[in-house]
């Protein structure tokens, strides 16, 4: 086997570790995406306490209780798509291209010899 040979076969096997980071981190996404959906239904905190009938202490702390909860769910939704987007474009490109990585490894280990 030629040292070429070898550093296609590492780069092809990071793109199936990426693949495989992909398809773990999907579940935890679509969950977050399920979740956010359904505190959606839920009303608005911006609406004043009072207007439930609710007493204005415990009516405050619940509208900041569903601010809260909707803004963590919020962002663990974005920043599930962004890395479910990185990890699909590094898999691509490891597993489909890679020309320029071994490009870059196959100078690196040249110039160790």
């Amino acid at each position: 086997m030629k040292k070429e040979d070898l550093l296609w076969i590492i780069i092809r096997a990071f793109g199936v570790y990426c693949i495989i980071h992909l398809v773990l981190l999907l579940p935890s996404t679509i969950a977050a995406a399920y979740s956010l959906a359904k505190i959606q239904a839920l009303p608005n905190p911006a609406l004043p306490a009072a207007s439930l009938g609710s007493s204005s202490a415990s009516g405050d702390l619940a509208w900041t209780t569903i601010a809260a909860v909707r803004s963590t769910y919020e962002t663990a939704v974005v920043k599930g798509i962004v890395s479910l987007l990185l990890w699909v474009v590094a898999s691509w490109y490891l597993l489909r291209r890679g020309a320029l990585l071994f490009a870059i490894l196959n100078r690196a280990t040249e110039r160790g010899k």
